[in-house]
């Protein structure tokens, strides 16, 4: 019965190593199949999503760019802007930001957007009255704000990305 013994022991090895192996392909399979069954991100549906914001962009953006046109340095330096024109663009900023325009903002274009109306705000304090300081100030809010309009939808200029605000 000694005799016997490497016989046994070789052939519960040889069992072990084929079990091991049969449950290994299977668990392989097994893993492949729930790989295959779970929901993978589509990037189609996110480069389509992508593509609409960008087109909902483009329909919306030219509009701030309309209202922000008079605050142009030549309007607010050289042909003195008055406070009735600077009211009426804060006003139409805000209602253009309501539409649409509000919820295709990027984060950055609507801290700039902020940053802009709250320079064009004549009610706080005393700045009705319009200094060459408060001017600049408008003005680089304005030029910031243009600039990420025009990042978001991918126009962006050399000239904007070196722009240092």
């Amino acid at each position: 019965m000694h005799s016997h013994l490497p016989i046994v022991i070789i052939s519960i090895v040889f069992a072990a190593l084929v079990s091991t192996g049969i449950a290994s392909v299977f668990f392989h399979r097994f893993k492949r199949e729930i790989s295959k069954a779970s929901p993978k991100p589509n990037h189609n549906n996110s480069n389509h999503l992508d593509d609409k914001i960008c087109e909902l962009r483009l329909s919306s953006y030219p509009r701030a760019f309309e209202i922000t046109d008079p605050l142009g340095s030549q309007y607010l330096f050289k042909n003195k802007i008055s406070t009735g024109s600077i009211k009426q663009i804060r006003e139409n900023l805000i209602e253009w930001n309501k539409a649409l325009a509000g919820f295709v903002l990027s984060e950055k274009s609507l801290k700039a957007f902020y940053k802009l109306r709250e320079a064009l705000d004549l009610n706080s304090g005393h700045n009705h009255f319009l200094s060459q300081e408060r001017l600049e100030r408008i003005w680089k809010a304005k030029s910031h704000f243009r600039a990420c309009l025009r990042e978001d939808v991918n126009l962006a200029s050399e000239e904007d990305e070196q722009a240092v605000f």
